[in-house]
């Protein structure tokens, strides 16, 4: 529990140490984050990041991964309802119906 709370400080920006006492009985609170505002807008930020070359950059692996990690699912649900589908077919040929 002490390292758990002794932890939490370093995720939280703009505060000072959290300090758990000897008896664990009491914790110091910390401060309040301060807010932070930019004055570069949306559509700037983007132009930076795409004129610096990694704003939207995607490789050529991820687009077959993304494409075969679609594809191969996607094939495999129709399959098995063609399959599916060929059976009851069967089967309702099967009794004469």
């Amino acid at each position: 529990m002490t390292a758990f709370v002794g932890s939490c400080g370093s995720f939280v920006t703009g505060t000072r140490a959290v300090q758990v006492s000897a008896s664990r009985k009491t914790v110091a609170a910390p401060r309040r984050a301060t807010r932070v505002v930019t004055r570069m807008s949306v559509g700037e930020l983007a132009n930076v990041m795409i004129a610096e070359g990694g704003g939207m950059a995607v490789t050529f692996p991820a687009y077959l991964a993304v494409f075969l990690g679609t594809l191969f699912p996607v094939a495999f649900l129709i399959i098995l309802f063609i399959q599916s589908e060929a059976r009851k077919a069967g089967e309702e040929a099967g009794r004469g119906e």
